[in-house]
């Protein structure tokens, strides 16, 4: 009853965005701590009395609160971030993979940027990306493809097959940048591609104003872009 959708006086009643919930998992009869998540949605399914409720990291608590300390001129992503959590008021732990933290972006922030979308600005500005493990800490690290196996996950250890998705074929990045802290600053254009000579020009477009190193940036992206099959184990 607790969580039926349509009792009165159930939690879904009572649920709001942001509230959290600490919860844990039991692997083995081992209880392991998977720290705190925040609500966002739930959602009733195949006409059920029960919902699936989707909790998110903290980072997600960011969406809510604009940065708006832009300026001209360069800084690392560790001044970056450290910046715009103290805007955002989070005191959470950031670690960066070596060398990361002073990788040096772009400080024009564009005004009105929430401090989430500011973060996942500084992240690919600076090629790379961030997630928040259970104990709510915020980590930066560059994806590598690794050469050699850690483990197999074969069907003895899956619930269901695995779903696979084709993503669109690119050949072509075009990344955009403009600083709007310069009076008559014009946008600027980076190209990295890799057409094959039977092939027409098939182009993934972006913005991000904190680029620094334009070029490096888009020939960084394109890698990822390429890479067009995902799973879902």
């Amino acid at each position: 009853q607790l969580y039926n959708m349509v009792n009165p006086i159930g939690l879904y009643a009572f649920l709001q965005k942001g509230q959290y919930i600490e919860y844990s998992i039991i692997i083995n009869e081992r209880e392991i701590p998977m720290g705190r998540q925040y609500f966002s949605s739930a959602e009733r399914e195949d006409g059920g009395l029960n919902a699936n409720i989707t909790f998110n990291d903290w980072l997600y608590t960011l969406d809510n609160i604009e940065y708006n300390a832009g300026t001209s001129g360069t800084w690392t992503l560790s001044e970056a971030i450290a910046s715009i959590l103290s805007v955002a008021g989070e005191s959470q732990q950031v670690l960066f993979e070596t060398g990361l933290a002073d990788v040096v972006i772009r400080k024009c922030i564009p005004q009105k940027t929430s401090c989430r979308e500011a973060v996942r600005l500084c992240a690919q500005a600076a090629m790379c990306t961030c997630f928040v493990d259970r104990n709510n800490k915020l980590h930066f690290i560059r994806p590598m493809l690794k050469t050699a196996l850690d483990d197999e996950w074969g069907r003895d250890v899956q619930r269901n097959e695995a779903q696979i998705k084709i993503s669109p074929f690119y050949n072509t990045v075009k990344l955009t940048r403009r600083d709007e802290y310069q009076e008559e600053a014009e946008e600027e254009i980076f190209t990295a591609q890799n057409i094959a000579s039977d092939d027409i020009e098939r182009t993934y477009e972006i913005e991000n104003d904190l680029a620094n190193d334009g070029n490096a940036v888009a020939e960084w992206l394109l890698g990822w872009v390429q890479r067009r099959v995902s799973y879902d184990v």
